[in-house]
């Protein structure tokens, strides 16, 4: 059986055909289970951090540390829920002024660009935290051992989320690919 006596055996199933109206709540991107994961993780992480922010001063005694690393704290932070409230606004507002296949490329161009910000800020608050944490301390053996898991955990962690965005995209390139094939 030819792929095309295939196809034409499916839509000819009796299935019901779709309403106009069907058809747009399936293709909005705000139903898109991949893109609300994603909007899911940037908003939890901003208000996490946005949270952190505020308290950090007092919480973590701030005013006993250098006023750079805690303005370094403070900037990276804001960094950080910047780029993600970028990302926020790049999956819930993208360009409707396209069809759907160039829409999505649009869209998984910024979503490349976005991965390597996520990461990146992510890293930079990271690192701005540890040095936060670990400025006005007295090192000995045990402490180095201890920085030092806390600098492989960090790598580690902005590798794992990097990786998570590679294999979200991956998808949404998947998708697009199949978007493509369909097209006549």
């Amino acid at each position: 059986m030819e792929i095309d006596d295939l196809k034409n055996a499916w839509q000819n199933a009796g299935e019901p055909d779709k309403t106009i109206s069907e058809l747009g709540m399936m293709t909005e991107l705000k139903r898109n289970t991949r893109l609300k994961r994603m909007r899911l993780r940037l908003l939890t992480e901003s208000v996490l951090v946005f949270s952190f922010v505020l308290l950090f001063y007092n919480g973590l005694d701030g005013s006993d540390k250098p006023i750079w690393t805690s303005i370094m704290l403070a900037i990276s932070g804001l960094l950080f829920i910047v780029n993600r409230v970028i990302g926020l606004s790049t999956i819930s507002l993208p360009k409707t002024d396209m069809n759907a296949l160039n829409m999505s490329t649009d869209l998984l161009r910024k979503l490349k660009k976005l991965s390597i910000s996520s990461s990146l800020s992510a890293f930079f608050f990271g690192g701005t935290l540890i040095l936060f944490l670990t400025i006005s301390i007295e090192f000995n053996r045990e402490k180095y051992a201890f920085l030092a898991v806390l600098i492989i955990g960090l790598l580690l962690f902005t590798m794992i989320s990097y990786k998570i965005w590679k294999q979200q995209i991956f998808r949404l390139q998947q998708v697009i690919g199949q978007l493509s094939e369909d097209l006549p």
